[in-house]
């Protein structure tokens, strides 16, 4: 058997450590490198999926906006009407019913807190959003029943029953909102499917809230008259409406199970989360085999169809798990908080004040004893109602047309562009608002102006998630925790901001007769200005990253460059390969050189590299036992070439063989062992036996 063969053999047999890589032969075209070997004994494809091919069909979209709908419509509700309900119909005082929806805002963002950390440990996302749907369907329509026992009971009855309603509803809602937005970067295999889920999803959000207004109109049928006002005996048009949305939230949240069932949801998320294993982090080392292989050819590759990848991934025996990430010590984490906190302050202040700028645009200042601001609904003669109706509605038009727009356009222009273009939009109706829009503005201007609110809201806000579902990526098992986090900022600050504007605000209309047209424009164009400062901040962040990255990703490539051309022409007698988990760390192997006490030895050494390679040279070791005049107690070797005389044009080939010379040809004027040293100089025939027994060692190793 020849050195070549022994080396050959030895790289294929020897440690287990080096099997576990592939060989490449010399008439193996570059494009076929990718193809490695796991632990398992299973291989894998080196071809990607391309980031702007869909893979879901349009009804698994559809079917998946469908999971938010209920929420959605509760949402709409809850904001726009239960203040009215409870002052209303249930005669409460306004601090009662202030403090009543703060309890739920508070709960709601204290629930979001860990229902993503018990989401991501506890089952499935699926079964979690089942469990919220049923504890939301059961309380919601409890808060806009009469109260039981309420008439025979302490006013302290009222309070306790609604707070524990309250609290119960407002744990299921963020479980589901959750759970459904961890469901995108688990359903998703590339980021035009992340897009289309997350526009698809809004649009559907839009759709809810636009159902919202005509159920309501409908059914309170408001008036024009002045005298006409909310009263207890209306609290069956409350009770009707939260049972007809509860009966079309249930139904879509059914609907939604039954997409996800019939387009094979386990099945979909395992190998997504499996294939981004495969190509971010199970094996640093076999992701850099890919990359090394993708940058040798021009060919990109992809599959025809789904069908065709399930039957390429069909023998995976099981599924990697992703190393999990540290997300709080990312500043990623608090500028994605911020913003999509920023563009839902947006959305939900213009959906609050809107109606309430459209009213005061029509009032006429009153004689004493007029209305203020904490009295009941009520409309002065001479509103227009319509406006009051049709504007708003405009608004949610144009955000569902701009959501639809976005979808297209996104995969050209990007998530930061698209969030930057919606913020330019935010902020024209906002100054349209306070500079151009007098009470004599056109109908036709009024919804220009909603136009631009709405537009500017819906891309923001598809454009935050998207953001976010990005910088998830292959995480996805923490995307509960992710999505439970931004929530969290955004429900506490959205919460934090309706109590400043309420309580700033004067008790009597005459004393500011513009309060909320100031606030339409200024509490909306603050948060559309901070939102695009966060988004240059995040594009710095990404831009370091980015660079930090590729500094890393130097020694490393060079390093697959190593490995290649050690397997495509190994020197004769040395033989190594990176470990499995991490490419800076080599395991090598040199046979002992002919016609030397070291013949017929088989020597293993170690090979650790900085992120300074080639620049600096790595630090090598022998894990066998040695007796050689170069080679310290603990393995480390005293060569030149790996210390003052180092060069970059160095490569592992290099080094081994120098190493295997420095075995034929010791330098004892040198030495790093001084007995060895010594022997070679004036005993040999000792030192030759002491070598022996380190070869006969390196066989029982």
């Amino acid at each position: 058997m020849t050195d070549r063969d022994r080396t050959r053999l030895l790289a294929s047999s020897t440690d287990s450590q080096i099997t576990n890589h592939p060989t490449v032969s010399e008439n193996t075209p570059a494009r076929n490198y990718g193809s490695i070997q796991s632990n398992q004994g299973t291989s894998q494809s080196s071809e990607t999926m391309d980031d702007n091919r869909t893979t879901l069909k349009f009804f698994e979209k559809v079917g998946f906006s469908l999971g938010h709908v209920y929420n959605d419509l509760c949402a709409g509700i809850w904001f726009s009407y239960t203040l009215l309900f409870m002052q209303g119909v249930l005669g409460m005082p306004g601090q009662q019913a202030g403090a009543l929806v703060m309890l739920g805002q508070v709960g709601d963002a204290v629930s979001t807190s860990f229902v993503g950390m018990l989401t991501d440990k506890f089952s499935t996302k699926r079964i979690w959003h089942v469990f919220g749907t049923f504890l939301t369907a059961a309380t919601f329509p409890l808060i806009f029943a009469i109260c039981p026992l309420c008439d025979v009971l302490p006013s302290w009855w009222k309070l306790a029953y609604l707070s524990f309603v309250i609290l119960i509803f407002q744990f299921g809602w963020p479980v589901v909102q959750i759970t459904h937005l961890a469901m995108i970067p688990e359903l998703s295999r590339t980021q035009r499917d992340r897009s289309d889920l997350t526009a698809t999803r809004y649009s559907a959000s839009i759709c809810s809230n636009v159902i919202v207004y005509m159920v309501t109109w409908a059914v309170l049928h408001i008036q024009t008259s002045y005298e006409n006002k909310i009263t207890p005996n209306d609290w069956p048009k409350f009770r009707d409406i939260a049972l007809i949305l509860t009966l079309l939230g249930v139904s879509m949240s059914v609907l939604f199970h039954f997409s996800l069932s019939i387009s094979n949801y386990e099945y979909r998320r395992r190998l997504t989360m499996n294939q981004r294993s495969q190509t971010t982090h199970s094996s640093e080392t076999e992701s850099l085999i890919r990359n090394q292989a993708a940058d040798d050819t021009t060919e990109t590759q992809s599959y025809d169809d789904d069908n065709k990848y399930k039957k390429a991934n069909e023998h995976r025996a099981e599924v990697v798990t992703v190393e999990r990430k540290n997300f709080f010590k990312s500043p990623l984490l608090y500028q994605n908080a911020l913003l999509y906190v920023f563009s839902r302050l947006f959305m939900t202040t213009s959906l609050v004040y809107m109606p309430l700028w459209l009213n005061e645009r029509s009032y006429v200042p009153s004689p004493p004893n007029n209305i203020t601001l904490t009295d009941e609904l009520t409309f002065n003669e001479g509103t227009n109602i319509e406006n009051i109706a049709t504007v708003p509605l405009a608004s949610f038009i144009a955000s569902f047309v701009a959501s639809m727009v976005f979808k297209q356009t996104n995969r050209f222009i990007g998530h930061k562009v698209g969030y930057l273009i919606g913020s330019v939009l935010s902020f024209i109706g906002c100054a349209w608002v306070v500079l151009a829009a007098s009470p004599n503005s056109s109908t036709a201007e009024l919804y220009i102006v909603a136009a631009f609110f709405g537009a500017g809201s819906s891309i923001t806000m598809i454009a935050s998630l998207c953001i976010t579902a990005d910088m998830i990526g292959p995480h996805a098992d923490q995307g509960g925790f992710i999505y439970s986090a931004v929530t969290f900022c955004d429900k506490l600050i959205t919460g934090i901001a309706v109590i400043v504007i309420e309580t700033i605000k004067c008790k009597n209309r005459d004393d500011c007769p513009t309060y909320y047209r100031n606030v339409l424009a200024y509490a909306c164009g603050v948060p559309a200005i901070l939102g695009t400062l966060t988004l240059f901040t995040l594009i710095c962040t990404n831009n370091v990253t980015t660079q930090a990255r590729n500094r890393n990703e130097r020694p490393r490539r060079r390093l697959m460059r190593d490995f290649k051309r050690l397997q495509e022409d190994p020197p004769t007698g040395v033989s190594g390969a990176p470990t499995d988990n991490n490419i800076m760390i080599w395991n090598a192997v040199i046979f002992g050189p002919h016609d030397t006490p070291f013949e017929d030895g088989t020597f293993k050494l170690t090979i650790e590299f900085t992120e300074e390679y080639p620049n600096k040279p790595p630090t090598v070791r022998f894990v066998s036992k040695m007796f050689h005049p170069n080679v310290y107690a603990d393995g480390g070797i005293c060569l030149d070439i790996l210390q003052n005389r180092w060069s970059p044009t160095y490569d592992v080939s290099a080094i081994l063989t120098s190493i295997q010379s420095l075995l034929s040809d010791p330098n004892p004027n040198s030495p790093a062992n001084a007995m060895a040293a010594q022997l070679y100089k004036e005993n040999r025939r000792e030192y030759e036996k002491r070598v022996k027994a380190c070869v006969e060692q390196s066989f029982i190793d």
